[in-house]
């Protein structure tokens, strides 16, 4: 099922409902009255309920249904008092303006409503879209992980006592954007995001920190952490990507430096780039944390 046809069937689900409880419910409220009143009569001691049906329409219906109900309901008080009149001319005349002042008021009430419900459900709307946009704003489009603006605000809202600063760059990014096109070279990059992603905890970090470099700010102490990064680049290294029907193998090179509260990331990040470089001229993998 499509999402239009879905909203379609959503609205046409509103729309019934509200006619029900809007349109339906207060005549039928209507005819229980003008009924209870012939039971006893024909006399009108119950005219006067009538009012309450614009009331209940108000509740539930728009403008127009509302001004359909009261107009149905003022009209079926007068005409039930031509036919079954108690002889008092001028209590109904007053049940009669009683329900037409009653009904103008439950017009401007439901108007009112609509009005109120229309500002708030702008508010949801604008107050969702500045979410939207906030996230869109810390999220890397090609890969959907965390971009630098929101890796720092991630680090801002929870830095754990423990953790290490890991930078990882893809190996020969370059020969594959060469050799299959810029496409291909997004769907290498963003097939490698995912599985460095599912790798790690919701505690950690992945990041995209430009190009083919990604940045991981793991919660753990550096032997912990060291061992999850090995267990993470074998994951992602493990199986080729395909790309154009071709396996196009993976290989990434990986710095680790350790960076608690005491350490600016600057510096933390400097320690880990240059191991991630000795490790790409060893031909890929992890540098050691003592290099």
């Amino acid at each position: 099922m499509s999402v239009d046809h879905l909203d379609r069937r959503v609205l046409d689900a509103t729309l019934g409902s509200r006619i029900v409880l809007g349109v339906v419910l207060p005549l039928v409220f209507d005819a229980l009255i003008l009924t209870a009143d012939l039971v006893e009569g024909p006399k009108t001691a119950y005219v006067g309920l009538l009012a309450a049906s614009p009331l209940l329409a108000a509740v539930f219906g728009s403008v127009r249904m509302v001004s359909i109900v009261a107009v149905l309901t003022w009209g079926a008080a007068f005409a039930f008092g031509q036919v079954a009149s108690d002889g008092n001319v001028p209590a109904q005349r007053v049940r009669l303006v009683f329900i037409a002042l009653i009904s103008l008021l439950a017009i401007g009430s439901a108007n009112l409503r609509i009005r109120r419900d229309r500002r708030y459900s702008e508010a949801l709307i604008r107050t969702a879209e500045a979410e939207s946009l906030q996230r869109m704003a810390r999220v890397d489009m090609l890969t959907g992980l965390l971009n630098r603006r929101g890796f720092f605000a991630a680090v801002d809202e929870a830095r754990p006592a423990h953790a290490a600063l890991v930078v990882i760059d893809i190996d020969g990014f370059k020969a594959v954007n060469d050799r299959h096109g810029h496409p291909a070279g997004d769907t290498y990059i963003v097939a490698v995001a995912q599985r460095l992603k599912a790798q790690f905890r919701d505690e950690d970090l992945v990041a995209r920190w430009g190009g083919d470099e990604f940045l991981l700010q793991i919660a753990a102490a550096p032997a912990e952490a060291m061992a999850s990064l090995r267990r993470a680049i074998h994951a992602v290294c493990a199986d080729p990507v395909m790309i154009d029907g071709q396996r196009v193998p993976v290989s990434v090179s990986a710095g680790i430096a350790e960076w608690p509260q005491t350490v600016a990331f600057d510096d933390a990040y400097r320690v880990a780039d240059a191991r991630m470089y000795q490790a790409k001229q060893g031909n890929g993998g992890i540098a050691p944390m003592e290099g």
